[in-house]
């Protein structure tokens, strides 16, 4: 991709993604609700995020943000690698059907590996040798004392 075809993407953020301030006030939290995901911004991400509307330009973009905040040094590399990481997180709207595939696969294989995760886990392993529920009803009359 040459550098004008960059800077006339228009990237477009989902509109199913829910966003909480952070308790520091400093940073976002999204959550997908499709994969259950979190994920942290900063304040100046959110805002790059707000603006990613599908009808702006990455060149407009980086214009906006540097009028909103002149001493953060915003540049259009700083803007692409948000942009990276946000499609590497699948935050983005798929711009064509071969980005909505690589999506669609990219779910599957992570439900693959969480269910593959839950396998092999220890704790998914259940063998009922001893069920303490008799003797923790019996010692029941002891837990007021301690």
């Amino acid at each position: 991709m040459n550098s004008a075809s960059v800077e006339a993407t228009t990237p477009r953020l989902r509109a199913d993604l829910q966003w909480t301030r952070h308790d520091d006030r400093s940073r976002w939290i999204a959550r997908d609700p499709l994969t259950t995901s979190f994920y942290t911004f900063s304040d100046l991400e959110r805002q790059a995020a707000k603006l990613m509307t599908g009808r702006l330009s990455v060149a407009e973009i980086v214009q906006a943000l540097r009028r909103a905040c002149p001493t953060a040094g915003i540049d259009q590399r700083w803007l692409l690698g948000l942009l990276g990481r946000m499609q590497w997180y699948h935050l983005l709207v798929p711009s064509s059907r071969n980005d909505a595939l690589r999506v669609a696969a990219a779910g599957q294989r992570l439900q693959r590996r969480r269910g593959w995760q839950t396998w092999l886990s220890p704790l998914a392993i259940r063998i009922p040798l001893f069920d303490p529920t008799g003797l923790l009803n019996f010692l029941r009359p002891l837990a007021w004392v301690l």
